[in-house]
C-alpha cells in the first residue's frame, strides 16, 4: 500500500500539473540489505510547501519508523533533469 501512496503522489504532485504531461518510472531491485524502491517521475519537489491535502508521505514515514526504526529510509529529491526522485528503502527483518 505504501507503493500506491508514493505512486500516487507522484501523478497528484507532479505529473498533473505538467500540461502536456508528464513520465513515471518505477525501479523496484533486492540488494543484500533489503528492497529498494526508486521512483522518478516529471515534475518539481519543492520541500518547503505546505502539504495540499492528505498525510500520504508524513503517514508512510511514520509506518516506516514504526515498523523499521531507523533502519528504514523514505527520501524525495529534485534531480537536474526537472525530475523527482523517490527512494524508499525497506530492510529485511531478522527471523529470530
Amino acid at each position: 500500500l505504501m507503493l500506491q501512496t508514493l505512486v500516487e503522489n507522484c501523478i497528484k504532485h507532479g505529473i498533473s500539473k505538467i500540461a502536456e504531461g508528464g513520465d513515471l518510472r518505477i525501479m523496484i531491485g533486492m540488494e543484500s540489505s533489503g528492497l529498494q524502491i526508486t521512483l522518478e517521475n516529471s515534475g518539481h519537489y519543492n520541500p518547503e510547501a505546505k502539504p495540499e491535502s492528505g498525510y500520504g508521505l508524513r503517514n508512510s514515514h511514520e509506518r516506516l519508523a514504526l515498523l523499521y526504526g531507523g533502519e528504514a529510509k523514505l527520501s524525495l529529491r529534485n534531480s537536474e533533469s526537472n525530475t523527482v526522485i523517490t527512494e524508499l528503502f525497506i530492510p529485511k527483518k531478522q527471523i529470530a
